[in-house]
């Protein structure tokens, strides 16, 4: 009776976790202002692997940005070298072609720093398959000249042209409400993406060198922006969101890509979830929170969980069925209320009507997670936008 208590406590813990930061965040609000006019020297960080034409729409954001003061380098890893040194020619980049396969993020990203000199201040860090909103770079050192020395931009969506393709970004409307937006509102820290985040290159350098980022033989380093988020915060730095430094993201279009991608993120939950532990040991409210929020479950286990315990409640503790279904009805709630507050699309809202099949296709996923130890577990790209496709 008392572990039944203590999982119906965590569990309505969580369901009401975000919609209780919401409210905080109507009683307190961080305020931002700029202390210095400086104009960092920034250094883009794009990391292809095996596939490099599919950055040349990010190349071409970025050569319309109106802030000028940045150089891009191209990590080409298994890529086609001919058409790699096209693009270099064509967008005046830096190309780097490693002369043994790196198949990881993360040592892509190593190759680039050992080749910056001290008169770049920071990094800013891009999927192949993103794109940059003109004044992208102009916000993000706006919002470095107020304090902050790691800055995650607003992932949103390129494409929203099938159902699943709409889920996924479902959760992303979602998440940068409840772990970016109100977080640093009410004074934590927001969670990194993998994508459009800017790092003091200083700061950076320190967590390669100390943060124990490692691969054991045989297997790959996953969620490199986990291990980095809370290194950022673990040595006392706020990670800054700026909603209005946009960085378009590719969304998946089919059910395999769909379980690939999942897989991935399950194993990143389970093997990162317990670094938030170090972090209640700081004792303040910064840490505190971003903790907890490390500690978040991925949503579809979170209601599955929910749901097996009202249906426990129903036969052996029918006092807290009406307490559960509570929680849920709160949880629900905020979800709609967040859509609302991140301005989704209404086609998104309307593929909540194929959540079965994309929680069915999770469970699956968390079933085949020990795989993405051993397979990079790539993501394939298919579609060709460009950024003068979108509507800003």
């Amino acid at each position: 009776m008392l572990l039944l208590y203590i999982l119906h406590f965590v569990s309505i813990s969580f369901l009401v976790f975000h919609a209780l930061g919401w409210f905080i965040s109507l009683l307190k609000q961080r305020k931002i202002d700029s202390v210095s006019h400086q104009e960092r020297k920034f250094a883009l960080v794009i990391t292809a692997y095996q596939n490099v034409d599919i950055t040349a729409p990010l190349l071409a954001s970025l050569a319309q940005q109106t802030y000028r003061n940045h150089a891009v380098f191209l990590v080409a890893d298994c890529c086609d070298i001919v058409a790699a040194q096209k693009l270099a020619a064509q967008y005046a980049i830096h190309l780097l072609l490693p002369a043994t396969p790196l198949r990881s993020k993360i040592k892509a990203i190593k190759t680039v720093v050992a080749q910056l000199d001290d008169s770049f201040d920071a990094i800013v860090i891009f999927d192949p398959d993103n794109l940059a909103h003109p004044q992208f770079l102009h916000t993000i050192n706006a919002t470095m000249n107020a304090g902050f020395e790691a800055v995650q931009g607003q992932r949103t969506a390129k494409n929203l042209d099938t159902t699943i393709a709409c889920l996924d970004a479902l959760g992303e409307y979602y998440y940068n409400v409840n772990t970016r937006l109100i977080p640093f509102a009410i004074g934590s820290s927001a969670t990194i993406a993998g994508s459009g985040m800017a790092i003091s290159l200083r700061i950076y350098k320190q967590y390669l060198q100390l943060a124990g980022v490692t691969e054991a033989p045989g297997k790959v380093i996953i969620a490199e922006d986990k291990i980095l988020q809370t290194y950022l915060v673990s040595i006392g730095k706020t990670i800054a969101y700026a909603p209005k430094a946009l960085v378009y993201d590719e969304k998946i279009t089919t059910v395999n890509q769909l379980q690939r991608q999942r897989t991935r993120w399950i194993n990143t939950w389970f093997k990162h979830t317990s670094e938030g532990i170090g972090l209640l040991q700081k004792r303040s409210w910064h840490t505190t929170w971003f903790a907890l929020l490390t500690f978040y479950p991925p949503m579809f286990m979170q209601c599955l969980f929910a749901i097996a315990l009202v249906g426990i409640d129903l036969f052996y503790m029918p006092s807290l069925t009406y307490v559960m279904l509570a929680g849920i009805a709160i949880y629900c709630f905020h979800f709609m209320h967040s859509l609302k507050i991140g301005k989704a699309p209404s086609k998104v809202v309307f593929a909540m009507f194929a959540l079965p099949l994309f929680m069915y296709k999770q469970i699956i996923s968390l079933i085949q997670m020990k795989k993405s130890n051993r397979d990079f577990m790539v993501t394939a790209h298919t579609k060709t936008i460009r950024i003068e496709d979108l509507k800003f």
